[in-house]
């Protein structure tokens, strides 16, 4: 890894903002839509237990995040931002509320300890 030096950070920053900006709502997108379809298989009365997906199916879900990028955002024809992925937040709202409703979401704030949160 090399320091950017000063003054060059918005001629790195291009590639952060159109490629992965894209990418990382694809991603989302197929996540939410994952727990979508869990939630919605799940029967009143059963234990829900939400599952991890398998690996092959988080590397289609890259591979696809990556088919919905087009070729000039790669190319370096920076026209607009590319960040339709249909009703993300609508389906967010559903699971963030389907999960706060069978009582999954921790909705308690404290603080971070530094030390047991994160990897240094």
């Amino acid at each position: 890894m090399l320091k950017v030096p000063t003054g060059y950070t918005s001629v790195c920053q291009p590639k952060d903002v159109w490629w992965m900006k894209p990418i990382k709502d694809q991603i989302r997108a197929q996540w939410i839509y994952f727990l979508r379809e869990q939630i919605e298989d799940w029967y009143v009365g059963e234990t829900f237990k939400m599952e991890a997906p398998e690996c092959e199916n988080v590397a289609d879900c890259i591979r696809t995040a990556w088919d919905h990028l087009f070729i000039e955002t790669i190319s370096g024809r920076y026209h607009t931002p590319q960040t339709a992925v249909g009703d993300e937040n609508e389906d967010a709202c559903f699971v963030v509320s389907e999960l706060a409703r069978l009582r999954f979401l921790d909705t308690k704030l404290a603080e971070i300890d530094s030390e047991n949160e994160f990897d240094n």
